[in-house]
């Protein structure tokens, strides 16, 4: 809070210690709080309320790639963690962008569909790292997964082989054309002034219903991502930490997801939609709420509750880490003769298991 903010506070203070009947006649814009949200103009936010709410995540996403960082140092990069490592990248540079559009105001409107930008590209990771948890799970109780080496039958169409190949792949290539819409959805409304609105009609329902059909596609994923967890966990019986951090994340993820299309149709809800600014292009303090609430929270607690299952694998590693552990030691101080023998005998009890 600044001095002139204190100051005002201070002095109405003493008006209404000097005169409590003065309270009744006290107008409601008058009140210290209407005050230090403009105040905060001073401070350098065009959008007080956006910039508050960008900031508090910006400050949370920066602990999160920190420890992010650390354990891409520790495990390398080829590992379940790694899309939740990009998944705080993209949101990092998402809030950044979003302190800096709260602080430039609307005619710098290309900084808002940069954190949108960003925001999809790390809405897309995270559903994929959840689905790549479910397949971490299976391999941890059964040394692999089917959803990693087994796709369906389509034929011995080559394309259509190489585009179904594992069902880890059909789930990625799925998730990303809804990406692509949600982008250019979004982009094509960019620097569409009011007054053009009647004559961009058409622009205007095309990108909504792109930004829709993205925005289902999302939904429908996180969706599956959730049933097949369930069956992971109930049918085959699964019940390690690792489905559990999912099945806890789900809900969360699954808010999101109904807040995407729900943000397209609710006037409140849209960044696109010109009733959410004033006449100054402040951010209506509904718009963040809904925003950051039912959008930013949700990512974070499920990216968080992901992320248990690294701290709970230090105190309870599992037999396949354990196994991984040993191999990467052994193979360090190994000869190469010795590395294509135990690559030879992982092949021959793959196709083992594969046969039987």
């Amino acid at each position: 809070m600044t001095g002139a903010v204190r100051l005002r506070c201070f002095r109405l203070h003493k008006r209404l210690n000097r005169n409590p009947s003065l309270d009744d006649n006290i107008k409601r814009d008058e009140f210290p709080v209407q005050s230090i949200l403009s105040q905060l103009e001073i401070m350098g936010f065009h959008s007080p309320d956006s910039g508050i709410a960008a900031s508090v995540f910006l400050a949370l996403y920066t602990l999160f790639l920190g420890q992010m960082t650390y354990i891409m140092i520790k495990r390398g990069f080829k590992n379940v963690y790694t899309f939740i490592f990009f998944f705080t990248l993209f949101r990092f540079g998402g809030q950044l962008c979003g302190v800096v559009y709260a602080a430039l105001g609307p005619l710098h409107y290309k900084w808002l569909i940069a954190y949108l930008v960003l925001g999809a590209e790390g809405y897309f990771a995270l559903i994929f790292a959840g689905f790549r948890f479910t397949c971490r799970a299976q391999y941890e109780k059964f040394g692999e997964s089917w959803m990693l080496h087994k796709g369906p039958n389509v034929g011995n169409l080559f394309i259509l082989k190489r585009l179904c190949k594992s069902w880890s792949r059909i789930f990625h290539l799925t998730l990303i054309p809804a990406n692509a819409l949600v982008i250019s959805g979004g982009s094509m409304l960019a620097g569409i002034l009011y007054d053009d609105m009647a004559k961009e009609h058409n622009t205007v329902m095309t990108s909504k219903a792109l930004r829709t059909t993205g925005q289902a596609i999302f939904l429908s994923m996180t969706l599956c991502l959730i049933f097949l967890t369930i069956y992971v966990f109930v049918v085959e019986k699964v019940r390690n930490h690792t489905t559990i951090a999912v099945l806890c994340g789900s809900p969360f993820i699954l808010v999101r997801g109904i807040f995407g299309v729900l943000s397209i149709y609710i006037t409140e809800m849209n960044y696109f939609q010109f009733s959410n600014y004033d006449e100054e292009g402040k951010v209506n303090h509904k718009l963040v709420v809904y925003e950051y609430v039912l959008s930013t929270t949700m990512e974070f607690i499920t990216a968080s509750l992901l992320m248990t299952k690294y701290w709970f694998d230090l105190k309870h590693p599992s037999e396949q880490l354990l196994l991984e552990n040993k191999r990467t030691n052994n193979s360090s101080n190994s000869d190469p003769v010795s590395s294509i023998r135990e690559q030879s005998m992982k092949g021959v009890l793959k196709a083992e298991r594969q046969r039987n």
